[in-house]
């Protein structure tokens, strides 16, 4: 949700919650259906060349959009196929499609219908620059968790839960946010490039200082918020554009002066400010290229603007002069060829320790919160990267989770990237023992049980007791699904 729309929609929710709202909504008015049409049109028409002119590949064309109208329903436009239960066609909108039903928790965000990505907007101005900034806000956010990578942060999100631990009451990180935000509008109202420049530097000089000082996990917090917020505000400043408004008449511009003087705004609202400031003064510093830059060497928003803006050249010069007078391209060579050496080393262990006989067993995490197996004990001592984020537990590991499961690994265990699934090699299979709900289960007559109640698994190396999972065999391999 834009910053903007935050403030629009804390109104719109006490006029719509203030009465009655009714459980099936008639159609839109007319003039609402012309307003989002507009806008539907526009995007059809031009949103692929303004797609570009925002971010390389981002094509707000081709992402469908959910239009929530407070206690009337919802409108959807760009969809492509059957329409979605609970659809039918909008009157006076062809093409489009309209969901009778009051949406009370609606939030504008990204999310999915019927499988499939959409952008949706509560809709609390039907102004045609407001939804269009909106829209491209949005559409911004499907777009980053379509190309999103594990290795890289653009389309990453940040900790938001960080919020609540936020060091709100620092007055010195306080004045060092205000400082940054004067600064930051003082470089994208500045009349010459060089002074541009210059203030770029003093934003990047006070932003490092303040951030010596800041715990390194709210660092994480700010420089993901301004990738994931702050460029998806930026879609919407350059929209406002296309819609015939100064970038810098839009609010998120105007904010920088205030950051720190809302206290009755949540502190993450900064960062769509500060996200979207950094990369408009980007585009006049460094033209539409620092974006692929920005990308391909993994860069936040904050480290791009020390960059371009000269405020790492003095440390860039030093490396240089180290690394010709050291040897650096020699070190690297060298580097290479031992990572690579330690990667197949560690994937012949994992293959030999996967390949041991008897019984393998492979728990998987993906309907659990986060797709994450809780670890609630490990070795440190005892544990190897085994490469593309895959881990290897070398002697001992344990899982759970409340009373949903508790676990304990007396043997290697590999734990695959995000911790989403863990397979081990527990035994022979005349070692292995699985019940459920108290009853002797035979391994060899196991195929498939969808929710099995009180599973227990004892064998030479896995003692597991699960509330309820899924338990399936394919040849040595026992699988087992867990659920919370």
């Amino acid at each position: 949700m834009t910053r903007s729309a935050v403030l629009r929609a804390t109104i719109a929710a006490a006029m719509v919650f203030g009465g009655a709202v009714p459980a099936v909504a008639q159609q839109p008015a007319a003039d609402t259906v012309s307003a989002l049409a507009h806008v539907a049109r526009a995007l059809q028409d031009s949103g692929a060349a303004w797609g570009e002119a925002i971010w390389p590949g981002y094509r707000p064309d081709t992402i469908p959009r959910l239009f929530v109208l407070p206690g009337r329903g919802t409108a959807l436009f760009g969809w492509r196929g059957d329409a979605p239960p609970g659809f039918q066609p909008l009157d006076g909108a062809p093409g489009a499609l309209f969901r009778p039903e009051a949406d009370r928790g609606a939030a504008s965000t990204g999310t999915t219908l019927a499988g499939r990505a959409v952008a949706q907007l509560v809709v609390s101005s039907l102004a045609f620059p407001d939804l269009l900034g909106l829209a491209l806000h949005e559409s911004f956010h499907v777009f980053e968790r379509a190309v999103a990578r594990d290795d890289r942060k653009f389309g990453g999100a940040e900790a938001s839960w960080l919020v609540s631990r936020y060091p709100a009451f620092d007055a010195t990180n306080e004045a060092g946010m205000a400082l940054e935000g004067r600064i930051l509008r003082a470089a994208l109202l500045a009349r010459s490039a060089a002074d541009a420049r210059r203030l770029a530097r003093e934003v990047a000089a006070a932003r490092e200082r303040r951030y010596r000082a800041l715990d390194p996990q709210f660092v994480e917090f700010e420089v993901m918020a301004e990738m994931n917020e702050g460029l998806a505000e930026y879609a919407l400043e350059r929209g406002s554009a296309f819609a015939g408004r100064r970038p810098l008449e839009h609010t998120s511009i105007v904010h920088l002066d205030s950051l720190t003087s809302a206290p009755g705004l949540s502190i993450r609202l900064r960062f769509y400010s500060t996200g979207s400031g950094i990369a408009l003064l980007l585009d006049r510093l460094a033209g539409e290229g620092w974006k692929r830059r920005l990308v391909d060497e993994d860069l936040t928003l904050s480290e791009m603007l020390a960059r371009v803006s000269g405020f790492r050249d003095p440390e860039d010069q030093a490396v240089r002069q180290a690394s010709a007078a050291f040897g650096w391209a020699a070190l690297r060579s060298d580097a290479e060829r031992s990572v690579a050496a330690l990667r197949a080393q560690r994937a012949r262990q994992v293959d030999s320790l996967l390949g041991r006989p008897g019984v393998l067993v492979e728990i998987d995490g993906s309907a659990l919160p986060g797709r994450f197996i809780g670890l609630c004990g490990f070795d440190p001592q005892n544990m190897l990267q085994a490469g593309d984020g895959v881990v290897l537990h070398t002697r001992w590991l344990r899982i759970c989770s409340g009373a949903a499961y508790d676990g304990e690994f007396n043997t290697p265990v590999v734990q695959g990237a995000g911790n989403t699934v863990l397979r081990a090699a527990i035994g022979e299979e005349s070692a292995v023992r699985i019940t459920v709900g108290g009853a002797s289960l035979s391994l060899g007559g196991l195929t498939h049980q969808e929710g099995a109640q009180d599973v227990r698994i004892e064998s030479p190396g896995l003692t597991l007791h699960l509330a309820r999972a899924d338990l399936s065999r394919d040849g040595r391999t026992v699988r087992i699904k867990l659920y919370r």
